[in-house]
């Protein structure tokens, strides 16, 4: 019941807007024909398959794709009170979602956490206590994670890929 609430409050204000764009990018009768262009010179086409992308994203939450990812970074950020640096990403995240498992693997070992996973509309977020959580878009392309470690913030961005 929830989920039907949830997907309901997602995909009726989506598909209104679809249904508007598209109402609204018809001519009507007395419309001299027009290019198929917007203000910016760019093609409505793509405008609505970039919307089409969104709503496929919606639909089917990361654990739903596969459920097992690697989550490799491929930048990272050590943020403290006064400033962030740049630093090199060292920890690959693995992700299982039947065994909600959470493991976090550098060069010397791996930590394994319990995971605690939530879904907003095109994100699946996967949580851990302590301080740490991974938000990837959910079909994996894209992700940050955010993970302290007393203080500092660890940010690292990168991609997810489905384990094999």
């Amino acid at each position: 019941m929830r989920n039907s609430i949830i997907a309901a409050l997602v995909f009726f204000p989506l598909s209104l807007l679809v249904i508007t764009a598209i109402a609204c990018s018809q001519p009507t009768s007395t419309d001299p024909p027009i290019a198929n262009t917007n203000e910016k010179g760019g093609d409505e086409g793509a405008d609505f398959n970039a919307l089409i992308d969104l709503l496929k994203l919606a639909g089917k939450r990361l654990d739903e794709h596969s459920p097992k990812w690697t989550c490799v970074p491929t930048s990272k950020f050590l943020c403290n009170e006064a400033s962030c640096k740049s630093i090199q990403p060292s920890v690959t995240v693995f992700l299982d979602f039947p065994m909600q498992n959470y493991q976090r693997c550098d060069e010397k070992e791996c930590t394994t956490f319990r995971l605690s996973k939530t879904s907003s509309g095109i994100y699946t977020v996967a949580s851990l206590t302590g301080g740490a959580f991974l938000k990837a878009l959910n079909d994996g392309r894209s992700f940050v994670e955010v993970a302290t470690l007393g203080f500092d913030i660890h940010l690292s961005y990168g991609a997810c890929f489905p384990a094999k």
